[in-house]
């Protein structure tokens, strides 16, 4: 048995994948303060009290809605009584991306600057998933995993999580394996470019050494990623051109978005398709890659990049696979997602696909009139739990 645990996470993601009898249990992104709080702890607690364990905990990338949960949940495993057992954790931090570090100390001003952005930058965490309250201490999920000493990135030689053109899985298990999808070392790359634009922007030849204060900065900087204003409010059916919404084409350019982790979980003849953030191009390129050597792209579940923006899904990739069921992690409040667009595709691209929300959004439930009348169909349903056998 495959189950998929679906937590609230605002506009966020977390999720918790048991296999078999809770044999193998996975996390991947833990949403907010809140999310972890209310809902991830008890049941993290209840796998602790038979004596399980997380085998693989993923954290894709550095923005507050996958991270967040991560942060309050590693606090209270670092104590004494910890909540569950560990092997391994995943997560790319500024020690993984690729930089010339010098062993010469940092200047006082450049300890400033570093400072500064971490104050700036500090976490605002969701403790009921609507009031913010900022965290003083300017905890980082880095600095957490520094202090517990936890096994991180050690399926990668503690270097940093990313495809590097070799299509090895990764085994968990006899019965479980995965396969990196993203990012590779040209997503990664950007990410970089954009941190070092940063500090040169403060000071010119800007001294980069492996000084922890660097890991807790660039985090913070890094932790949300552009905002998308999207203009979907529906009142009326006919205000949706369906053919038009099939066409859109658009780009993610957020390096973060880039940087995120996405892979193709393997259990027993399961295939599920984990995407994160991740950019369409990666996404393509890596499973265009893996058809043209005789891999199977079907899936039973594909769970949809950056919350089902359009910036992140194409008509192409979807061509390329085999799949009837989308996941959508969002309630829609920050950046209006799902897109109508994303969900349009998936509907030319597949007959009565299988659309699954954690939260209800009422103009998807109107977008179907929308496919109807232009001779297509989806089927919709708000879960928080899913089960294959």
């Amino acid at each position: 048995m495959l189950k998929i645990n679906i937590y609230p996470a605002k506009e966020g993601d977390a999720l918790l994948v048991r296999l078999g009898n809770d044999e193998i249990n996975l996390i991947i992104d833990m949403g907010y303060d809140g999310t972890y709080q209310n809902y991830m702890k008890k049941d993290l607690q209840s796998l602790s009290a038979q004596s399980k364990k997380i085998n693989l905990m993923i954290i894709t990338h550095v923005d507050q809605d996958h991270i967040l949960g991560a942060i309050t949940f590693l606090e209270e495993n670092n104590k004494k009584d910890k909540i569950i057992d560990i092997d391994e954790i995943w997560f790319n931090s500024f020690r993984h991306l690729q930089f010339e570090k010098t062993c010469k100390p940092l200047e006082q001003d450049e300890v400033h600057i570093l400072s500064s952005i971490i104050n700036q930058n500090k976490y605002r965490r969701k403790i009921d998933g609507l009031h913010d309250v900022t965290v003083e201490q300017g905890t980082t999920l880095a600095k957490l995993l520094y202090e517990g000493s936890y096994n991180w990135n050690s399926s990668f030689q503690n270097g940093a999580v990313f495809d590097n053109g070799d299509d090895y899985r990764i085994k968990i298990n006899t019965e479980t394996s995965i396969i990196l999808i993203s990012p590779n070392i040209e997503k990664l790359n950007l990410l970089a470019r954009k941190w070092k634009d940063k500090l040169e922007s403060e000071k010119y030849g800007f001294i980069i050494n492996s000084d922890e204060i660097f890991d807790d900065a660039f985090e913070l900087f890094m932790k949300e990623s552009a905002v998308e204003y999207l203009n979907q409010n529906i009142s009326k059916v006919e205000d949706i051109e369906f053919s038009k919404l099939v066409e859109i084409e658009e780009k993610d350019k957020s390096p973060t978005n880039g940087s995120s982790i996405a892979f193709i979980l393997e259990y027993k003849d399961s295939r599920i398709l984990f995407l994160g953030d991740s950019h369409e191009d990666i996404i393509y390129k890596k499973l265009y890659d893996l058809r043209s050597n005789g891999y199977n792209l079907t899936f039973d579940l594909i769970k949809v990049s950056h919350h089902g923006s359009n910036k992140n899904i194409s008509n192409r990739l979807l061509q390329i696979v085999k799949c009837q069921k989308f996941l959508f992690l969002t309630d829609g409040s920050h950046h209006q997602h799902p897109d109508l667009a994303a969900i349009a595709k998936i509907t030319y691209n597949f007959k009565n696909p299988c659309i699954i929300t954690n939260y209800p959004h009422p103009k998807v439930e109107k977008f179907k009139q929308v496919a109807k009348i232009n001779g297509y169909d989806f089927n919709l349903e708000t879960l928080n739990e899913i089960v294959f056998e």
